[in-house]
């Protein structure tokens, strides 16, 4: 009858159409290509993770060479401004620097005491005009 057409229509279909996906072979089969299968996404997600953090990396990598080119040019131009005859010149026009004299130099007993500081409250009084 007809449960026996059906069971043949299946062992029909499984030897034809689909060898080898009945029974636990079929599922571990199945099991595998799954695995496979999300190996694979996982490998393109990889892939493309990484093409992004080398892009990132280059573009940092150029980003430090201009900020390394940038401090040499500074470190130039700071030893060209601090060249000792150039700064004597400026010292000389714009200061009116003259030598020590021996008796400008004192021992620390020789000098005055410091002031009291003021407190904090008297402070605040002259300031706010009280």
């Amino acid at each position: 009858g007809t449960v026996g057409s059906a069971a043949g229509r299946r062992t029909y279909f499984r030897a034809t159409l689909a060898p080898g996906l009945g029974g636990v072979t079929g599922r571990l089969t199945l099991m595998w290509l799954g695995l496979a299968t999300a190996a694979v996404m996982g490998l393109f997600a990889l892939k493309f993770e990484v093409n992004s953090l080398e892009a990132e990396l280059e573009a940092l990598n150029l980003s430090i060479g201009g900020d390394v080119e940038a401090i040499h040019v500074l470190q130039a131009e700071w030893s060209f401004l601090n060249r000792p005859k150039r700064l004597q010149r400026g010292v000389e026009q714009y200061l009116d620097l003259r030598p020590v004299l021996a008796n400008q130099v004192v021992g620390i007993g020789q000098l005055p005491a410091r002031p009291e500081a003021a407190p904090a409250a008297k402070l605040l009084r002259i300031r706010i005009g009280e």
